[in-house]
């Protein structure tokens, strides 16, 4: 395959039994984007304000890969993306992880030894607190719940 596009629409086009159609494809892959930005990758007509090519986001090339099945690591290196271990990548997706926390979680790989030390602690700090006023906004919400008098049952015969 030469590039993203290629492979989009040469998938989309000889989709079984028929074509599928762009509207379908991104009501597919649950509208992570519309079916004019799939147009456009595929017609390469993508670009950036200085008029060059743009690549897609990984979660657009990842829901694509999953819905054509795709290989992802070759699906990410012709959208312009560096692969993924795909072992990583399923144990991720079993662990319920959001696309949020692979995010914090690919920003922290990528700081050197040094810094991630430096953060790390800040990090958890910020974490267990956001825990802590969470879990006493549950106590509360349980205790005003206890607090009310239950309900008279009437029998009405």
């Amino acid at each position: 395959m030469e590039d993203f596009a290629e492979l989009l629409k040469t998938s989309r086009v000889n989709w079984k039994p028929k074509k599928i159609s762009l509207k379908k494809l991104a009501d597919a892959i649950d509208n992570i984007c519309s079916d004019a930005f799939l147009s456009q990758l595929e017609n390469r007509r993508y670009k950036g304000k200085k008029g060059e090519l743009m690549r897609p986001g990984k979660d657009i090339v990842i829901a694509l890969a999953k819905f054509f099945n795709w290989n992802l690591n070759e699906a990410l290196k012709l959208a312009g993306h560096s692969p993924v271990d795909e072992t990583a990548q399923e144990e991720q997706e079993r662990s319920g992880l959001t696309d949020d926390s692979r995010e914090i979680i690919e920003a922290l790989n990528k700081l050197s030894a040094k810094s991630l030390k430096a953060v790390t602690k800040p990090i958890l700090t910020i974490i267990s607190t956001i825990v802590e006023v969470e879990a006493s906004k549950e106590d509360l919400q349980f205790e005003d719940s206890a607090d009310r008098a239950p309900e008279k049952k009437t029998d009405k015969k």
